[in-house]
């Protein structure tokens, strides 16, 4: 995104009136283009992992989608949290933005319970920590999938929209924050 806001580009924009709207559908062309990749890129993987499953004469078991379609959804937040730091600073921010709520977010759950090992640690502070990162361990099944444990229907309709929300907050927080951006 960091290209799309030179200071030319943007004068242009700003003075035919379509800054907004047109970063808006940048925006949601990009998201469009990376979702439709990694949905390429993880299909292909999985076609992998099924085919390597098959020449070991190991049986395939289809169950191994519930356990990828939640990796997507992941991956597809952490294109999100991309396009909302690439809103606001260097691509190179960005991207470590990105990797620290990542890594931040895949260990929400100690965040959660920093108090058992840290008693001094006010309880409001580790409750506001677990409420403003996402859980990536929501999205991960590999474990429960590889030792046969189906994943209900309702368990992945709640990853779903756990996903979704997620992924719209930190979009419309993206573009409220692109709006709110002064190009003098």
């Amino acid at each position: 995104m960091e290209r799309d806001l030179d200071t030319d580009g943007l004068v242009t924009l700003a003075l035919a009136g379509l800054a907004s709207s047109t970063f808006t559908l940048a925006l949601a062309d990009r998201i469009a283009g990376l979702a439709f990749t990694l949905l390429v890129n993880v299909a292909i993987m999985t076609s992998g992992l099924l085919l390597t499953l098959l020449a070991t004469r190991r049986g395939v078991d289809l169950e191994l989608v519930t356990a990828v379609y939640p990796i997507l959804l992941g991956l597809l937040l952490i294109v999100a949290f991309a396009m909302l730091f690439s809103t606001q600073t260097s691509a190179a921010l960005a991207a470590v933005f990105t990797v620290g709520v990542v890594i931040a977010g895949r260990f929400a759950d100690v965040v959660r319970n920093m108090r058992e090992v840290a008693p001094g640690v006010p309880r409001w502070l580790t409750e506001a920590l677990y409420a403003i990162l996402p859980n990536f361990r929501n999205f991960d099944f590999k474990d429960r999938v590889a030792y046969g444990e189906a994943v209900r229907a309702n368990v992945l309709a709640w990853v779903t929209a756990y996903g979704l929300v997620w992924i719209a907050i930190v979009l419309v927080l993206g573009l409220l924050s692109f709006r709110s951006r002064d190009f003098q």
